[in-house]
Formats: C-alpha cells, structure tokens, sequence
C-alpha cells in the first residue's frame, strides 16, 4: 500500500518495490503532489487517496520508472552506462567531455520533468557565444553536434518512460542553419601528382597513400588492414575494422561506421606495394597512428 507524508505544502507518495535477490530493499517509487491553492482539507484527503491509489497502481503495471523524477545530472550517469558499448568510442568520449563540461554545468540542476524547449533554447543559445580554441565562433554545425548529445539524452529518458516528450526535438527548436560544404574530390591529374611524388618515401606511407587514393576508404580502416585481409590473386582487399585512438588509451580497433563491412578492387601496382610491404616489414618498417597521424611501416601482428 502506498504510504503518503507531508512535506510543506505538498505530499509525497511512496510505494515499496520489495527487495533484489540478495534481500537488499530496493530503492521505492516516489512521486509528489502540490494540491492546487484554495482546495479544502476534506477535498485535499479525497483527491490524495485517488492519486495514491492511481501511483500505486502504475507502479505495479510498470508504467512508472524505479528513478522517479531525478535531475539531469543524475540521469546522465544512467545515460552514460547505458550508452558506453553503444557508441562509437571516441562520440562516447566526445559526449562524456560534453556532459560534464558544458551540460551538466548549465541544465543539471533541473528535474527531468520540468526541462522544458525553453531550456534547450538557452542551451543553444549559450553554446553559440563560446569561442573555440583558436579564437573563432563555434559553426552551425558544431552547435548542431553539441545539442545531439542533448537530444540523444532526453531520446534515452523517453524510451525509460522518465518522461513523456523530448523537450529537445527538432521541431521545438529554432537552430542555426548548416551551410553544407561542397565536397571536392581530387582530379585524376591531382591524383597521378601525388602518387609520383610518393616515389623514393618509405614503403609503408606509399601503400596508405595508394589505397586511399584507389579505394576512398577511411583514414582508421587503412591503418588497422592486416596482410590477410588481401586477395592477392583477385586484387582486393577487404576493410573489416577501424583503428581509433581515445586520450590516454591505447589504439583500439572498432567495425568500420555504420558496419559497412565492404571488398574493393585495388590496382595490381599497389597489391605489389603491399606485397613488397610484407616482404621487407621489418622494425624500422611499421604502420601505426601515432597522435592522429600515419606513420610509415607495418605493425608486429600484421596490420598492414
């Protein structure tokens, strides 16, 4: 039975949740009810009951959620732990230093239930007068990347019926607009340019340069192929990882985005680089990001 006390002007509803497997208590439902100004004693009783008896109800359904009404703050912890295998390891990184730098400092003190667009508004607003490092005002873009994090968090509270709407969806939203760069892509002239200056650089850089050039792939899926991932009859290579580095870890590897597991045809000039490659990989020949860079070789284990 739910349990009510007074505090103030207001009630607070409680109900027991019982205890784990251990028979440790399990945290109770908590909600609090303010009766409107003007209501009688007698109607305050008779519309409490009602209420109480309504909570107690919804909690035994599993319509209300053990973490009652908790602050931004708290439910960002949640968020977190749910989240750390879900993301990309270096958006958890980024979203972790966003969290605890910028939204935590400015919306954690308010309830779940009471952040309204109006906050969010704010939040867009204040984000927009923050230089970057070097001086420059932040991008629409990058305003846009920062309150994704927001909207992903408040998408999470839904979902764990914390609370009802996102307060952060789009269309409650007025956003800076996003001015899409135009993508250029290097002629063939450019291409052939760089590759003859590639001539007489260590054979590591010459194959990362080449199967960029030929397969489009990503920085983090070149540094992280291994030798096995090469058909060298067929003249393909297949990308099935990503090499990422996060601060203060060690280089790990990660599906490539999206899973886009994919085989590209290659030139047979550069299956005989990544050939020569193998032959001659040696201590001084290794193929490693170091500080968000590539460095020339190829790596003990065989990454190529």
């Amino acid at each position: 039975m739910a349990s009510i006390d007074k505090r103030g002007d207001s009630y607070r509803i409680r109900v027991c949740r019982g205890y784990d497997e251990a028979g440790k208590k399990l945290k109770q439902y908590v909600m609090e009810w303010t009766p409107p100004e003007g209501m009688t004693p007698k109607k305050i009783e008779k519309e409490l009951n009602c209420i109480a008896t309504e909570f107690e109800i919804k909690c035994k359904n599993g319509d209300i959620s053990a973490a009652g009404d908790p602050k931004l703050a708290e439910f960002c912890k949640t968020y977190l732990e749910i989240q750390e295998n879900m993301l990309a390891p270096r958006t958890y990184e980024y979203y972790e230093n966003l969290i605890r730098d910028l939204i935590v400092p400015m919306l954690g003190h308010i309830k779940m239930s009471e952040l309204r667009p109006a906050h969010v508004q704010k939040f867009v607003q204040h984000i927009q007068t923050i230089p970057k490092r070097d001086g420059s005002m932040p991008s629409a873009a990058t305003v846009k990347r920062k309150v994704a994090c927001l909207q992903s968090i408040f998408r999470q509270a839904v979902k764990l019926q914390i609370i009802k709407t996102n307060p952060a969806d789009a269309k409650s939203l007025t956003m800076p607009q996003v001015v899409r760069k135009k993508v250029e892509i290097i002629t063939k002239q450019e291409a052939a340019k760089m590759i003859e200056c590639l001539i007489g650089e260590p054979i590591g850089f010459q194959c990362a340069i080449q199967l960029a050039i030929s397969t489009g792939a990503r920085l983090g899926e070149i540094v992280a192929l291994k030798f096995s991932d090469f058909d060298y009859d067929r003249c393909r290579v297949t990308f099935e990882r990503s090499a990422y580095k996060v601060k203060s870890k060690p280089i790990g590897l990660k599906p490539p985005k999206d899973n886009d597991v994919r085989t590209v045809t290659i030139y047979p000039e550069v299956i005989e680089l990544v050939k020569l490659l193998r032959r001659n990989g040696s201590a001084k020949h290794r193929s490693l990001v170091r500080h968000g860079r590539v460095v020339t070789g190829c790596s003990r284990n065989g990454t190529a």
